[in-house]
């Protein structure tokens, strides 16, 4: 913003104060009454309950201009000297939403304590809100190449987001256990695309809009459209990109037809601290691969997306680029239901997201019809906006490793996988390998795990089998009966006492043998006695898989 705006932002804050009691940084007073006199040019308040204090709307232009700079600003410098009417502006200012506050000689404020303007809201008016976490990861945004403090410091802030995600969630109705937070928080933070698929009604769009509505600025009420995300409903008749990024208008040449998801982008832009989600609601009611070949490509090359070859064209007041790149703190959430109406993904989709299915258990059905409550996005209108900026830096660090704790048992893990799934032309990638080892890094951070703790690793390895390997499957019984089992057989069975190349020829031949043993999945299922499968979300997936390839000679993932 520039410093006009930041005025006019700040005179309506302080509009909103109105007779709140705001207690000094210092602690040592308070301010109430504060009134806004636009015929007087002035701001009023009471100090300590009795003392009358003017400010002159001069001063706030000088404050203005130097928050404009995007720098961290001394209150005391722009008064040049002391006085009430300082201290009193200062407290003012420092509880206005899109102002935060760094304490004196706090890394990375050097000296006296300043205040610094955030062109988006966060915290809640009336708080003050120490922003000395957010000014160092504007670095990071900016360069994308944090140093080591600057991971550890936002690893650590993003350790509380699944616990405070889930507490509000339960606020608003929203039906989501921990593993299921951890795992879609750190597939968001792993790769910026996400596909939710699974039983019609089981809340994929419910949980996508929460996460939005929670982790982005609080809007003045929770009915008013947000510019930080959006839902954006797939038509069956899709087959060009111009229903996500528009088009020129062909009766006026400066002129362009914008879309909602480019309204987003744009907006993402120019708010690179914030994260903005785009949420493709029924992602497969079109061919995936016709309206979203561009998006998919862009988000791996980072290379722009094309609009317009015309030297000027205008949208909605603002000038629209000839070409977009999308900005990192962009993500997509695409949800999913399979049915007659819909289209199959293809693998090249599939390798560039996380997929999490979501089924609904007995229990899950009996516990929500004891007290059946509407869900209430409302309640969570930015309550989670402080985490925001520390997301989009996590997000956009290349740096994330593979943990030191499980790096050769990750290696192992994947390997195997891979030689499986090699075995049957059905083998990943460079991207995949990448992008599980990021996850990992992610499951373990938001899991608060000690460095030299790795009890956390099956569940993650279990998270990005079933992910990022399984998806992809599909196909008939003679070209995927092999290799579910030995896949189901390497998920569930104790195979520590074989060295992994055995293990591997064990399951290769049992695969090719064709025949009822104990290989297969239902026969490791029967062998396990009740007892959890070494992976046990993978296990129960291929054994739905197979179940349903050997009564109807075909299966999908998303259909199993």
């Amino acid at each position: 913003m520039n410093a006009e705006q930041i005025r006019a932002k700040i005179l309506d804050g302080i509009a909103s104060v109105g007779a709140a009691k705001l207690n000094y940084l210092s602690g040592l007073n308070y301010i109430s009454g504060v009134t806004v006199e636009v015929a007087e040019n002035r701001i009023t308040a009471t100090r300590g309950g009795s003392e009358n204090i003017s400010i002159a709307f001069e001063k706030l232009n000088s404050i203005a201009n130097n928050l404009a700079t995007g720098n961290a600003v001394n209150v005391d410098a722009v008064f040049q000297g002391s006085g009430n009417a300082r201290s009193a502006l200062e407290t003012i200012l420092a509880h206005l939403p899109n102002i935060g506050f760094l304490p004196a000689n706090k890394s990375p404020n050097t000296g006296p304590k300043k205040i610094v303007w955030f062109d988006d809201e966060i915290h809640p008016i009336g708080q003050v809100f120490d922003a000395c976490e957010l000014m160092q990861n504007r670095a990071v945004i900016a360069t994308g190449v944090p140093t080591h403090s600057d991971v550890n410091k936002v690893s650590g802030l993003l350790i509380d987001i699944v616990k405070q995600f889930l507490d509000c969630a339960g606020t608003a109705f929203i039906h989501v256990d921990r593993t299921a937070a951890q795992r879609m928080i750190s597939c968001l933070l792993s790769k910026r695309f996400l596909i939710a698929t699974g039983l019609a009604g089981s809340g994929k769009t419910k949980l996508s809009q929460a996460l939005a509505e929670w982790l982005t600025p609080k809007r003045a009420t929770s009915t008013d459209p947000s510019p930080h995300f959006a839902l954006v409903p797939v038509g069956a008749d899709w087959t060009g990109n111009d229903n996500l990024v528009g088009y020129p208008n062909g009766l006026d040449a400066l002129s362009y037809n914008s879309k909602p998801a480019l309204e987003l982008i744009l907006h993402a832009k120019d708010h690179s601290e914030v994260p903005h989600f785009l949420i493709l609601d029924e992602m497969n009611l079109s061919h995936v691969e016709r309206y979203f070949a561009d998006i998919l490509s862009a988000m791996e090359s980072e290379a722009a997306i094309p609009l317009h070859q015309d030297e000027k064209r205008t949208a909605n007041g603002r000038e629209i680029p000839n070409a977009i790149v999308l900005p990192p703190n962009l993500f997509i959430i695409g949800t999913v239901n399979v049915d007659e109406t819909t289209y199959m993904f293809s693998p090249k989709v599939l390798d560039r997201a996380n997929v999490i299915e979501f089924r609904m258990e007995a229990e899950e059905i009996e516990a929500f019809l004891e007290a059946p409550k509407a869900v209430r996005l409302g309640e969570l209108n930015g309550k989670g906006a402080s985490f925001g900026p520390n997301f989009v830096a996590a997000a956009a660090d290349k740096s994330r490793a593979i943990p030191e704790v499980v790096k050769d048992k990750f290696k192992e893990e994947m390997l195997l996988f891979f030689k499986l799934l090699q075995e049957h032309h059905a083998e990943f990638g460079y991207r995949t390998s990448y992008e599980a080892g990021r996850f990992m890094h992610f499951y373990k951070e938001l899991g608060g795990y000690a460095d030299n703790d790795a009890t956390w690793f099956d569940a993650a390895m279990d998270a990005v089998i079933v992910q990022k390997l399984l998806p992809k499957l599909h196909g008939s019984r003679t070209k995927l009966e092999g290799l579910l089992w030995a896949l189901g057989y390497a998920c569930a069975a104790d195979w520590g006492k074989m060295s992994a190349a055995e293990f591997q020829v064990a399951c290769l031949e049992a695969g090719e043998a064709q025949n009822e043993s104990k290989y297969s999945p239902e026969a490791v299922n029967d062998a396990l006695k009740g007892a959890e499968a070494r992976y046990p979300l993978s296990f129960d997936k291929i054994l739905r898989m197979y179940r349903k390839l050997v009564r109807d000679q075909f299966v999908t993932f998303a259909e199993a």
